[in-house]
């Protein structure tokens, strides 16, 4: 009995190739639209008073070796303290804030769409 085992491993190799190449590059782009979402999302809840917080929440990616990284940032100071109160308003939920207005005006943000984000990195990275 002979048993004859065919594989191309010249296509193998290229769809590999091409599919690091996919992961290196567009994950970026993914999580740029993705931050724009949470920050869109974020400003409309942030707790608003100054307009410091508003101002001092961004989204940040970077390449760093052959990865993403993503960052949420939220900072505001008090001019007259130089106190960053940021955190505490964000973790805070007993502060009494505008109508839309909230605490955890950054993570449920993330939270909410993290979904979207999940599934639009899952219908990317199929081969």
């Amino acid at each position: 009995m002979k048993v004859t085992i065919s594989s191309n491993i010249g296509l193998a190799q290229r769809k590999l190739v091409a599919f690091d190449k996919k992961l290196k590059t567009a994950p970026a782009n993914i999580y740029a639209r993705f931050g724009k979402i949470v920050i869109a999302q974020a400003h409309r809840e942030v707790p608003y008073d100054t307009g410091r917080l508003m101002k001092g929440t961004e989204f940040v990616t970077r390449k760093h070796r052959g990865s993403v990284e993503v960052q949420f940032r939220s900072s505001a100071v008090n001019p007259k303290t130089g106190n960053n109160y940021a955190l505490d308003q964000h973790e805070n939920i007993k502060y009494k804030h505008l109508i839309g207005r909230k605490a955890h005006y950054l993570s449920d943000p993330i939270r909410v769409n993290t979904p979207w984000l999940t599934s639009t990195l899952e219908r990317y990275i199929k081969l």
